[in-house]
């Protein structure tokens, strides 16, 4: 699933680099939040019967796009792909396989790149991004530490992981995680029955410009910090972490 909002100059990238799939077998809905005819026309001249395009009317907040878009897919497997991120071409590929070779696995995650708004990744940013998220002596295979992954944040935004259908109750994805709805689907991952898997390779390009989510003011995404924070502590979700969760709160 592709979130579109009024982005067709990188929307068209990252819809080339979905198609552009080593493993061909899989559906594109397009959940377009502006309902833009721009971004209706453009995926109907990539003339793919894959693509499936979803204008909306009535904008819904992001979390609100990510869920209905998401609970549309018919597939085996889901992803959540943001319009201005960018997959290598063995993305899919890769991370189904580990799902494919055990039932056990309901999440898969990858490293990522940091680019610019031409697409140009920095390398030396793209090293501190993976030391500072926790990814940089992770080995590949299952996370063993779910607690500390969840709060270090080192499963990354949503444009770099595939996970199960049915992994997680998508209905459990709340109107008031707004922003932070990727680290509520980690930890919806987290405490779920099924294995998070990682692979170390940077397989998707995170595209830093000046309307990401990276470059907006931040107060929005404490307000969604914070109501996150306060269910940790009301559910007691993680009781070796309460006192972290209240200080973060």
């Amino acid at each position: 699933m592709l979130m579109a909002y009024k982005r067709p100059e990188y929307l068209k990238i990252t819809m080339a680099s979905i198609l552009g799939q080593t493993m061909r077998d899989f559906e594109l809905i397009v959940a377009d939040n502006s309902n833009s005819p721009e971004i209706a026309r453009m995926c109907k001249a990539f003339d793919d019967a894959r693509i499936h395009y979803i204008g909306r009317e009535i904008p819904l907040l992001p979390v609100l796009s990510a869920k209905s878009g998401m609970k549309l897919a018919k597939g085996k497997y889901i992803a959540n792909i943001h319009d201005d991120d960018i997959l290598d071409a063995r993305f899919l590929e890769t991370l189904i396989h580990p799902m494919e070779q055990d039932e056990k696995v309901g999440l898969v995650f990858c490293d990522h790149k940091i680019i610019d708004a031409d697409g140009v990744e920095d390398v030396a940013v793209s090293d501190q991004n993976t030391k500072t998220w926790g990814r940089a002596d992770l080995a590949e295979g299952m996370l063993t530490h779910r607690a500390d992954a969840l709060f270090d944040q080192v499963i990354p935004t949503p444009s770099g992981r595939v996970f199960r259908a049915g992994s997680i109750d998508l209905d459990e994805i709340y109107q008031g995680v707004d922003a932070a709805y990727d680290l509520w689907m980690s930890f919806l991952h987290c405490k779920s029955a099924f294995e998070c898997y990682y692979i170390p390779t940077r397989l998707m390009s995170y595209r830093v410009h000046a309307g990401s989510a990276t470059s907006l003011g931040a107060f929005k995404n404490g307000e969604s910090l914070a109501f996150v924070l306060s269910y940790f502590l009301t559910h007691q979700s993680f009781p070796e972490k309460t006192s972290l969760s209240r200080k973060n709160w």
